[in-house]
């Protein structure tokens, strides 16, 4: 049977209230390692003196749940997180799952994770600082590992009252700038970009009805039209016998009327 060595506790450093740095004299070496207090105490580490190696290599399991803790709880003050977020990235420091099942568990008996109250708190700050759609911050809080049941709430607590009034805001900043297209495609870059940031189709159609005379009357098709012509001049041959008909063809793509074409080609 194979003999324990003995390893000595030779120095007790608090260094805050709940950690302790204990340095242990192991094969001629020291080696220091921070506990809990909890440790300090089930191990009666006060104050220096022998324990055997199998106390000695407890302490180092200890001590290796208590950086995974710390880090831990780092990761979760940077910014709230969800139980799924957390089980990802302990399953990034460690593989032991009876280690990750034990840090989680007592993260949430000292309430550390509360995905309702963390999704409560994300989705609260999100309608009120962010400029994203109810479907945006679905698909971002899917992501984030929230459970369904809390995912359906979304769309009851951010309505189409609140969307309607951050769509306004966001065609508002649009309008300050000059619009430099005619007007669907403009309207369909609005509608494409609203989209994409989680508004639904039905609220931004809403807002985009309540400016068209607005967004009509700011836009200055002749100037559109002039530049368009010359920028097309430039792929479309003059000598070409479908000259004319190939310019028409692009100016219509980029959404000028027929009738507006046809008066600008026989004015030029």
């Amino acid at each position: 049977m194979k003999t324990q060595q003995k390893i000595n506790l030779i120095e007790i450093k608090q260094k805050s209230k709940e950690r302790y740095q204990l340095t242990f004299e192991v094969n001629n070496d020291n080696e220091k390692i921070v506990v809990n207090s909890e440790t300090v105490i089930k191990y009666g580490l006060l104050k220096p003196k022998e324990i055997s190696e199998t106390e000695y290599n407890e302490i180092l399991n200890t001590h290796s749940l208590f950086l995974l803790m710390s880090k831990v709880i780092h990761y979760i003050d940077y910014q709230e997180r969800s139980e799924t977020e957390v089980y990802r990235y302990l399953k990034k420091l460690t593989t032991s799952k009876p280690v990750i099942t034990r840090i989680i568990n007592e993260l949430k008996q000292n309430k550390y994770i509360d995905d309702v109250r963390t999704f409560n708190n994300v989705l609260t700050y999100s309608i009120e600082y962010e400029m994203n759609g109810p479907n945006k911050i679905k698909e971002n809080l899917f992501k984030r590992g929230f459970a369904k049941i809390l995912l359906d709430e979304i769309h009851h607590i951010y309505n189409d009252q609140i969307q309607v009034d951050k769509l306004r805001v966001l065609l508002n900043k649009e309008l300050r700038y000059n619009i430099k297209k005619t007007y669907m495609p403009f309207i369909n870059s609005l509608k494409t970009k609203y989209y994409q940031k989680g508004y639904s189709l039905h609220n931004i159609d809403i807002v985009i009805t309540e400016n068209e005379s607005n967004i009509k009357s700011m836009i200055d098709t002749n100037s559109l039209l002039e530049d368009a012509i010359r920028k097309e001049m430039r792929f479309v041959k003059s000598k070409d016998p479908d000259f004319k008909k190939k310019l028409i063809s692009r100016l219509l793509r980029q959404g000028f009327s027929y009738e507006d074409v046809i008066k600008k080609i026989s004015n030029e």
